[in-house]
């Protein structure tokens, strides 16, 4: 089956789509997970705010399928520059889907432990606590793996947009050095180095100057043309 979309709405969708998704984002990191996975207190604290985990990790999964949905509204008019590059980015969405789904799994089980250790018994805290730093480091890596594997699609989308000249050449120069910046505080992270999250601001910036673009300003007429399919 072929869905049609008006050409004219095409950036608008897809605007659409990355607002929804950063907003959810922010959510998911800074009020509906972040806070109790990154406390010192995870143990104690995420047992009683296990609603909001779980609702953050269902939004997590429906922010990554819109930015996969922006992926495929996009395949039409990024093929026309290159095919294989627009299929790549299409993929990497995929690939960073499945390691927000993946983060997902660790903070389940943080959640699970933190449940547990409520529960039990003074005498059994200690292995509560072992088995808590444990899956706690492996929350911390997938966290961060999933944001350095975000950098690859966002590195694409950019990339493509630069190339077809979809939006201003600055936004995506911006944008550029916004992902250089985020995967530079990353790796430092990873490392054990200190980085100022500050870095980060940057991309955030970007991603409401290109959203505000696409849903006030579109594509120019020549890059929408014969790609009315889906």
């Amino acid at each position: 089956m072929t869905i049609t979309i008006n050409n004219s709405y095409r950036p608008k969708i897809v605007g659409g789509l990355i607002l929804g998704q950063s907003i959810i984002g922010f959510l998911v990191n800074e009020v509906l997970i972040g806070p109790y996975t990154f406390s010192k207190d995870f143990l104690t604290v995420m047992s009683a705010h296990s609603f909001e985990i779980t609702v953050a990790m269902v939004l997590a999964l429906i922010g990554e399928l819109m930015s996969m949905t922006a992926a495929v509204l996009l395949i039409p008019v990024f093929k026309k520059q290159n095919e294989t590059v627009a299929y790549a980015y299409l993929v990497l969405s995929g690939v960073t889907f499945g390691a927000v789904a993946a983060d997902n799994i660790n903070i389940q089980s943080l959640l699970t432990l933190s449940k547990d250790y409520m529960a039990a018994a003074n005498t059994q805290s200690h292995y509560f606590e072992t088995m808590g730093t444990v899956t706690h480091a492996a929350r911390v890596w997938t966290h961060l793996m999933t944001i350095l594997v975000s950098c690859l699609p966002f590195t694409l989308f950019y990339l493509l947009m630069f190339s077809l000249k979809l939006i201003p050449r600055f936004i995506s120069i911006w944008g550029f050095i916004a992902i250089a910046l985020m995967a530079y505080v990353t790796l430092m992270l990873m490392f054990d180095k200190e980085a100022s999250l500050l870095l980060l601001v940057p991309m955030g910036l970007n991603q409401l100057v290109l959203v505000g673009w696409l849903l006030v300003k579109g594509f120019p007429p020549t890059a929408t043309e014969s790609t009315s399919d889906y």
